[in-house]
């Protein structure tokens, strides 16, 4: 999957923890990103992300589409925390459990766990909170070169392919 921005990123991981959230029969998360959305905690369960920035490295030889078009500019490992929510110690681990694992099936090995930070002292209203720091390798990519599709253009003249007819 050639993820080029970052909201696609949390999305994509979004959508298959539903799924393996649905696999398991248990409570559908909601999902928030940024400040504005790191504390809220009505509903549980919650996942809120909270981009932090991260390094910029040279690019590998793999375009954004990680093939060749548009080529890589620059490689960035974009760090996030990720905040969950939820009712207690075992629905919070399983929760972290799917996100870890969506994580892995987006991140096509371009991704790292760093740490858990975890509080159980939050109390009735807000329930137990972890706090997942991932990285995830994410191109700055060239424009898209434009090309012309087969048919797409007027043929004006014989093409005779390389070493003859």
């Amino acid at each position: 999957m050639a993820v080029q921005q970052l909201t696609k990123v949390y999305q994509a991981i979004e959508q298959q923890v539903l799924a393996y959230v649905g696999a398991a029969g248990g409570p559908q998360p909601s999902f928030g990103i940024g400040q504005k959305d790191a504390f809220n905690h009505a509903k549980k369960p919650r996942i809120t992300w909270l981009p932090q920035g991260g390094t910029v490295r040279a690019p590998g030889d793999a375009g954004g589409d990680f093939k060749s078009n548009p080529r890589p500019l620059w490689w960035r490992e974009f760090a996030t925390v990720a905040y969950l929510w939820a009712e207690g110690i075992d629905a919070l681990n399983e929760l972290a459990q799917h996100l870890v694992a969506a994580i892995h099936a987006v991140g096509h090995g371009h991704y790292r766990v760093i740490r858990e930070d975890w509080d159980a002292t939050g109390g009735p209203e807000v329930g137990t909170i972890v706090a997942i720091t991932f990285t995830f390798g994410i191109p700055f990519v060239d424009e898209t070169t434009p090309t012309v599709k087969l048919g797409s253009a007027p043929v004006t003249g014989t093409f005779t392919p390389p070493g003859g007819p």
